[in-house]
């Protein structure tokens, strides 16, 4: 995941820092994994047959959505620009150990993985009932994590929205005259672009199309 340029293709993943020790009350529905697997929406019986799915805004607005049985978005009119959640907010730090500290001593988060990726490190924490805060970090001066917190000090670096398909993403954002950057559709399991902070209130927007149930099963299988 290279957050200056977008995330290149899936590189090794090395074995994760040990996750924390997480407080009894936060265990209580299950250990780290469990909260992460339920956070990802991997839940039993999620298979439906295709239809529409009617929902209503907050505004009352209404709208339909076609969704096939694998939930990818495809049906009779084709695959749709759809957001499906902010996955997480990251946040660039000189010191990881601090952070970790505040997330896990302020907030009670328990954290799920701490992954090196493209030459930065990001770790996962999870929050409450699901969600989810990441911290990215790095030894290297150079780093664009670095270089960020030099111009800008540390704090909210990104958020990460998770979509149901990456290219109607950049369809829709360009259809109302923005500009998408970084472009990577590569990689079936990081799919991604983002929108600059001049076209989005400020921050730093990705947009990312993933199987969460791989990511979930990859970081099963490191702890091993």
């Amino acid at each position: 995941m290279d957050l200056a340029k977008g995330r290149g293709a899936l590189s090794s993943l090395p074995s994760p820092a040990p996750s924390r020790v997480a407080p009894r009350r936060l265990l209580r529905h299950g250990t780290p994994m469990d909260l992460l697997s339920t956070h990802r929406g991997i839940l039993p019986n999620r298979g439906r047959p295709a239809a529409i799915r009617e929902a209503v805004r907050p505004s009352g607005h209404r709208w339909r959505e076609w969704e096939s049985v694998d939930g990818n978005g495809e049906g009779r009119r084709g695959k749709m620009h759809r957001v499906e959640k902010l996955d997480h907010v990251g946040f660039a730090v000189k010191d990881k150990g601090r952070g970790h500290r505040f997330l896990t001593e302020v907030l009670g988060a328990v954290e799920v993985m701490d992954m090196e990726w493209g030459g930065f490190r990001f770790a996962s924490y999870l929050v409450g009932s699901g969600s989810m805060l990441e911290l990215i970090y790095s030894a290297d001066p150079k780093s664009f994590v670095n270089r960020f917190i030099e111009r800008r000090g540390e704090g909210i670096h990104h958020l990460t929205f998770k979509v149901a398909d990456i290219e109607a993403t950049v369809k829709h954002l360009r259809s109302l005259g923005l500009n998408p950057f970084d472009i990577n559709t590569s990689n079936p399991m990081w799919k991604e672009c983002y929108l600059h902070p001049r076209e989005a209130l400020g921050t730093l927007i990705q947009f990312a199309e993933f199987p969460e149930e791989e990511w979930v099963r990859l970081y099963q299988q490191k702890q091993g």
